[in-house]
């Protein structure tokens, strides 16, 4: 069976910094599964997967609070009926993905 282990570089130490969590307790849930009986070492593809299911959450929780911090700007602007005045909006798109299209 082919495994991931996972010293903790640079990169990931940064990572862990920034969020406030161990740099190895970061490394080990991203390359074992644990549960109260026992801890499975994954495969590369699914360390893979958890590493992309980790940034697909942080660019959602990131692109949310962007848009949270827009919409209270545009409210900042609001007639004494409540709606934006008109012509002030900000449409955006996120085509960004993280899925292979095969």
């Amino acid at each position: 069976r082919d495994v991931t282990t996972a010293s903790p570089t640079q990169s990931l130490e940064q990572a862990a910094q920034l969020w406030g969590v161990d740099a190895a307790a970061l490394a080990q849930s991203l390359t074992q599964k644990n549960t109260a009986w026992y801890t499975t070492p994954l495969s590369p593809a699914q360390a893979a997967d958890r590493r992309d299911a980790l940034c697909k959450a942080l660019y959602s929780g990131v692109f949310n609070a962007l848009i949270d911090r827009l919409n209270a700007i545009l409210r900042l602007g609001t007639t004494a009926t409540g709606a934006a005045p008109q012509g002030h909006f900000i449409g955006l798109l996120d085509i960004f993905g993280f899925e292979h299209v095969k």
